[in-house]
């Protein structure tokens, strides 16, 4: 699975997840019309953990590539034009984490942004004279840039305790000597989030930002501030993840970014004739960058596994440089329907796989799984999902919810579930199971809800709040508001401020919501899944709501894995997991759990 890309003249480089290789991450690298060689040797792997979720864990400048090693979390360079092109630890993390790694090619030195193991955040770079602050004070830092001519940096911060998405601003600091002078606020903050900032080639800076209520292309220019596309459409996102990126400048003027509307993603690009769709095949596209006048990206399509993919505009071409594993001949494919479904205040939003043939008797309404994403503040994606297929092959109709509090559909849809989770996330699944049942889509009866992390909750406030679903699958989902705000990691500490309300000042609305304290009220069996090395959602969390449902004579059955942490990285224990569950279901279901 291809994550990160960086594009180096008319090489392409990514990073790519290794299941089969207890989740490593290695590191490949592409020319035009040229197989992908591999540039990181076993064991190492290049994986920040940066905040828990990582992100941005290598980046190539100098005639090198930079890299975090994971577990260690070390610094490391390879010398891309040595004879032997091993890797050299350059910086020793002795309990510190890196990500957001940048090469800063008008001072010959790396950023990043550490993370020390106090729980401190900065912007730093590494150069030949060892490691230098550049900018700290604030709680969280994310996006280092320096400016071509090197007189600038940018970067966004933001506080506790709002989350990116909710308040990152955009600062300017010069550059003396390479030692940032002057800092000053640009724009952004409480209410006008801002997701990535780019130095073009002309001194002007262009970012994401929030406008009327949306997230749009915009420039700043020496304080004049102007909007490129000024559309009610989310061309953002919620920045979970170091260097995320949807939006490339490339050298002459034009700009690129993505767009999001009825779920899916397109490419835009901004030319002195305005802004036009790109006429491609994918609908998910992550990871953009740009350098003179090529893209690279990651792209998926509901019928195409993610890859990485170079993009040229004169005249519009886009090729392959990662190659993913074919599909299976003859392997059917359930393609999305976007889907709006009333849910008593409103509209609700997902994506509907219908299922395919097998599993089900003749003339008989299939089963539904309702899947509610983590987060809560993401989205349901259209990417090739192998699990969703697993299902749909299996007779199951799948709808993805893009419930109240997902992005892509504005701020007011996003701020929807400010305190409200655990009610209006919970509400928008059971309307669309709902709404599929009273179409004469599925079965009523036999509807499931399945999710993890943020989405495991949803499951459980499903269960223990309504009497819809037949069955439950929770993946490392929370059981316990009130338990999550003394243990979850330092990114999070505060999320449940918004979602919820301020803690210990709401303590009885945490109660009110937590699983955990209505377990009586949870009739249907319940499937749960663990990581016993979970910094986020702590095992006790899993642990607490078994023996709650066990003591009340619920049937339960609990999966934990050592070695897994949030969100399951190796083969053999996502394998496992779908084997679980899908025989859970057909001890309850009259559905052939080996139909395909």
């Amino acid at each position: 699975m291809p994550d990160q890309v960086q594009l180096v003249g008319a090489r392409a480089y990514w990073s790519e997840t290794r299941p089969a290789e207890s989740g490593r991450v290695s590191l490949l690298s592409a020319e035009p019309g040229r197989s992908p060689v591999e540039c990181l040797p076993t064991p190492f792997s290049a994986r920040s953990r940066l905040l828990e979720y990582g992100g941005g864990a290598f980046t190539v400048g100098g005639g090198r590539l930079w890299f975090v090693n994971d577990p260690g979390q070390d610094l490391y360079r390879i010398d891309l034009m040595a004879a032997e092109q091993r890797p050299i630890q350059v910086w020793a993390a002795t309990g510190d984490r890196f990500g957001d790694l940048q090469w800063d090619a008008a001072h010959g030195r790396l950023l990043a942004v550490r993370e020390e193991a106090g729980g401190r955040i900065s912007v730093v770079a590494l150069g030949p004279h060892g490691l230098q602050e550049l900018a700290g004070g604030a709680d969280f830092y994310a996006n280092p840039r320096v400016s071509p001519d090197g007189r600038w940096l940018l970067y966004l911060a933001w506080d506790a305790p709002h989350m990116p998405w909710d308040a990152a601003a955009l600062y300017r600091a010069a550059l003396i000597e390479g030692r940032p002078q002057a800092i000053e606020h640009l724009v952004g903050g409480p209410g006008q989030a801002v997701c990535q900032a780019e130095f073009d080639a002309f001194g002007g800076i262009v970012f994401l930002g929030e406008v009327d209520g949306w997230w749009n292309p915009l420039r700043w220019h020496e304080g004049g501030l102007h909007n490129l596309w000024p559309q009610p459409v989310d061309c953002g996102f919620p920045r979970w993840q170091a260097n995320m990126r949807q939006l490339a400048v490339l050298d002459d003027h034009r700009i690129v970014w993505v767009a999001t509307h009825h779920g899916r993603r397109q490419l835009m690009l901004l030319d002195k004739h305005g802004a036009t769709a790109l006429d491609l095949p994918w609908t998910e596209y992550a990871s953009l960058v740009g350098t003179g006048m090529t893209l690279a990206c990651v792209a998926a399509a509901p019928d195409r596994r993610p890859e990485v993919v170079r993009i040229t505009l004169d005249p519009l071409r886009a090729t392959a440089c990662s190659m993913p594993e074919p599909l299976p001949a003859g392997v059917g494919i359930s393609l999305p329907q976007w889907l709006a479904f009333p849910n008593g205040e409103g509209e609700a939003f997902g994506h509907y796989y219908p299922p395919l043939a097998g599993g089900n008797p003749a003339g008989s309404l299939p089963p539904l799984m309702v899947r509610g994403h983590g987060g809560p503040t993401s989205r349901a994606v259209t990417a090739l999902e192998p699990r969703i297929q697993f299902w749909t092959g299996r007779g199951f109709a799948v709808l993805d919810v893009d419930y109240r509090g997902s992005t892509g559909y504005g701020q007011v849809y996003r701020q929807a579930l400010d305190g409200r989770w655990g009610e209006a996330d919970v509400a928008d699944c059971v309307a669309g199971a709902q709404h599929l049942a009273s179409t004469g889509h599925v079965d009523g009866a036999r509807c499931v809800i399945s999710g993890s992390s943020a989405g495991g909750y949803t499951v459980l406030c499903a269960l223990a709040f309504h009497r819809l679903f037949a069955a439950g699958a929770c993946y490392y989902g929370i059981g316990d508001l009130a338990a999550l705000t003394q243990d979850t990691h330092k990114f999070e500490a505060h999320y449940l401020d918004r979602l919820v309300g301020p803690w210990p000042e709401t303590a009885a609305v945490y109660q009110a919501r937590s699983p955990r304290w209505h377990a009586r009220q949870i009739t249907a069996p319940v499937i749960f899944f663990q990581g016993l090395e979970d910094r986020v959602v702590p095992p006790a969390q899993c642990r607490d709501m078994v023996q709650a449902l066990r003591e009340n004579g619920i049937h339960t059955e609990c999966h934990e894995f050592p070695g897994e942490g949030h969100g399951f990285r190796r083969a053999e224990t996502i394998a496992a997991c779908l084997t679980a569950e899908v025989a859970f279901y057909a001890s309850l279901f009259a559905t052939d759990p080996t139909a395909r």
